[in-house]
């Protein structure tokens, strides 16, 4: 009898705090998180015109191949001198990824 009644009162006693320190207005802080979503039906923010136009200020003279795969334009081509280049652009937001 004595287990039973040590356990209502820790009940009573533990159980009115949470209703209490929710009426005083404390709460616990939120879990920070980080949510991105992307929703693949979107339209893309970046045509492939504007990624062309990107890829030249980046130093490209001549573009050989442009791909969009998945969130990116996958660029390929050469500078002025003839050398590869290869550039990664975010079609969503215009971010060089590479």
């Amino acid at each position: 009898m004595r287990n039973f009644a040590l356990a209502v009162t820790l009940w009573a006693v533990f159980g009115s705090m949470v209703p209490l320190t929710a009426a005083a207005g404390v709460s616990m802080p939120l879990k920070p998180t980080l949510h991105i979503k992307q929703n693949p039906a979107q339209a893309l923010h970046v045509s492939e015109q504007a990624a062309r136009r990107i890829a030249w200020r980046f130093g490209f003279d001549h573009i050989e191949e442009i791909v969009l795969a998945g969130d990116r334009w996958e660029i390929a081509g050469r500078d002025r001198a003839g050398h590869e280049k290869l550039l990664d652009i975010h079609a969503y937001d215009g971010r060089i990824l590479n």
